[in-house]
């Protein structure tokens, strides 16, 4: 192995390109250049959480930072080293080393309700500092402090009154001209269950299946735009009560949020991140 012989607070001076086969490399390749750079989970971990492993499970989170960064620009908020960056329920980092790109170490922050997850993060060396949180508990930022917050398949998961909660909470810690990035499950997550055949081949799709046959009643309710949920919690920090399955629609998200955030985008970004995307600012 090559010894460690550089520091780094950023890349910013390679081209995304360029940094992208850094990340990759970085699978099999602890030491790059002499810098140390954030090592993976075991393949079933990895899995566990997002059911790919490795270049698989970059692919979601290499697209989602370009989509952001892009976005970010173009709303006039570029990120930067000193840009402070929230991923809201960051898992085991596969999405936040990508940031590390444009932003310095020390304003890259991650949370999320699985202790296990921030351990790994903390383990693997993901650059950032990282935090657990409650389900239903507040985050330990002052108010205005964040410049770009985002969370991947996160808000799929919460319930109203989760989303409620949470939605309040990044309001409160993003700062004037924060942008925020997520992901929901749109029309075509619900199409998909209703389309599905077969036995159900894991625990989540055996909890999705059962409601294959309220398939027409909850798209109908996705259509008249009403935020649909459904139960799937399997105890602990996923309980019934915040954990579950959701899809958003545009106009639900507008009318329900967008006092706190104004929507500047809802892209239909399946082929790329498995999801919809929206990105939305603080006025």
């Amino acid at each position: 192995m090559m010894p460690v012989t550089a520091t780094r607070t950023d890349f910013s001076d390679l081209s995304v390109d360029d940094w992208y086969t850094i990340v990759y490399r970085s699978i099999n390749e602890p030491v790059i250049d002499g810098v140390e750079m954030p090592r993976f989970p075991h393949a079933d971990i990895q899995r566990a959480y997002i059911g790919a492993a490795d270049a698989g499970a970059l692919y979601v989170a290499r697209n989602f930072h370009d989509y952001t960064t892009k976005w970010a620009a173009a709303l006039g908020h570029p990120l930067g080293k000193d840009s402070r960056v929230l991923d809201f329920g960051c898992g085991w980092g596969r999405v936040l080393r990508f940031f590390w790109h444009e932003v310095a170490a020390e304003n890259l922050h991650g949370v999320d309700v699985d202790f296990d997850a921030i351990a790994v993060c903390r383990n693997l060396g993901v650059p950032g500092t990282f935090e657990t949180i409650k389900p239903d508990g507040r985050l330990s930022y002052h108010d205005g402090a964040m410049d770009l917050i985002y969370a991947v398949s996160v808000f799929t998961h919460l319930s109203l009154k989760s989303a409620d909660h949470w939605m309040a909470e990044l309001h409160r810690v993003a700062k004037p001209g924060c942008v925020l990035a997520i992901t929901v499950e749109s029309r075509k997550f619900l199409e998909s269950i209703a389309d599905r055949a077969g036995s159900p081949d894991s625990l989540r799709s055996q909890l999705i299946g059962r409601y294959k046959d309220r398939m027409p009643e909850l798209l109908a309710d996705f259509d008249a735009g009403k935020f649909v949920f459904m139960e799937n919690g399997t105890g602990g920090v996923r309980d019934n009560e915040f954990y579950g399955d959701a899809a958003i629609p545009e106009s639900f998200f507008k009318e329900r949020w967008g006092h706190l955030f104004r929507v500047t985008g809802y892209i239909e970004a399946h082929e790329h991140v498995g999801q919809a995307l929206v990105f939305a600012v603080k006025d």
